[in-house]
């Protein structure tokens, strides 16, 4: 089954996964008077892939999505079919897809049809939040106290009593003020005091200082050097997360018992880990070029966001790495 590779959002100045850099997302001036130029052509600025379908956000602040090749029914619930909102962040789920408007809105779309994968996670809420994300059956928002707030996440995955006491009701999370979050099959947030609180089937308290946090099964999070410290569930990929030493990123996925980042400073991807297919992740990954973020999930599908707008994809199949038909740039329609 594939899962989604939940938001993370570094401290850089190019647009991260899911969330847009607003300096480089507005469009110049120049665009007023002559928006047939070059500058003015809209280019994806971030990038969020549940296998199955891929959504990008563009520097205009719209959505695009699209189906990947495979998986394909699981796409009937209408979360590759984004609404007409302008947004400055997106998040992509397997059933379901959100977006943050310009406004501080959560709008979300897809499954909504109270049956086996409807957890009440398609949501839309007024805000004003600062940052949002969802996952397999969870939404989480952060409003501009600070204050932690999910919807949905009953399901097989969430361990019972491991669900976080926010889950299902919008309420205020208790553990305190929240800088970012993310989720996937398990949750992760960053609290104001640097520290990590993670939960589902991934019960972590790490003092950090960390300033950003991705989660899937398992997470992972950056300190303010760009330096991963990762934690897997107790399972066959246990261990698997551990990042090799060296590393300097400035955002980071995780998917599984694997995880992709794109290097501070030479704007490379690395990946490590294992596929669920269990072989080894290369660190060169398969996507060549520089790039300014990256989203992995847990079909072993990479995609990034490249320096000049576009998107590329790669995977595997059946064990073995490979480049698939979408794996040429994608950029957005004029």
């Amino acid at each position: 089954m594939a899962s989604t590779r939940p938001t993370a959002y570094p401290p850089s100045p190019a647009a991260a996964l899911g969330r847009v850099d607003l300096a480089r997302a507005r469009l110049p001036a120049l665009c007023l008077l002559a928006p047939l130029a070059t500058a003015c052509a809209p280019n994806f600025v971030a990038v969020g892939s549940a296998g199955w379908y891929t959504c990008g956000l563009t520097n205009q602040h719209r959505v695009e999505c699209w189906e990947q090749g495979y998986g394909l029914e699981e796409t009937n619930y209408g979360q590759a079919s984004p609404p007409g909102e302008k947004f400055d962040q997106i998040s992509v789920g397997d059933y379901q897809a959100c977006g943050l408007t310009t406004h501080g809105d959560l709008v979300c779309w897809g499954v909504a049809d109270g049956g086996d994968h409807d957890h009440g996670q398609t949501v839309s809420e007024d805000g004003p939040f600062t940052e949002i994300s969802t996952g397999y059956w969870e939404t989480c928002a952060i409003d501009r106290s600070a204050n932690l707030q999910c919807w949905g996440g009953a399901g097989e995955y969430w361990g019972g009593a491991d669900a976080p006491p926010t889950v299902g009701a919008g309420t205020v999370d208790p553990g305190g003020p929240t800088d970012h979050v993310s989720v996937g099959e398990d949750g992760c947030a960053t609290r104001s005091t640097g520290a990590v609180d993670c939960w589902g089937e991934l019960d972590v308290h790490a003092e950090g200082p960390f300033d950003e946090v991705t989660a899937s099964w398992g997470g992972c999070a950056l300190s303010a050097a760009g330096v991963p410290s990762c934690w897997g569930e107790d399972n066959e990929w246990a261990g698997t997360l551990d990042p090799p030493p060296g590393l300097h990123l400035s955002q980071i996925s995780t998917a599984l018992g694997a995880a992709c980042g794109v290097e501070k400073h030479g704007h490379h991807i690395v990946c490590w880990g294992q596929d669920e297919y269990g072989n080894d992740v290369p660190l060169a990954g398969t996507l060549t070029g520089l790039y300014t973020n990256v989203a992995t999930v847990a079909d072993s599908l990479y995609c990034g966001v490249l320096t000049d707008g576009g998107i590329v994809c790669s995977g595997m199949s059946e064990g073995s790495f490979e480049t698939p038909n979408w794996a040429n740039p994608r950029y957005p329609s004029r």
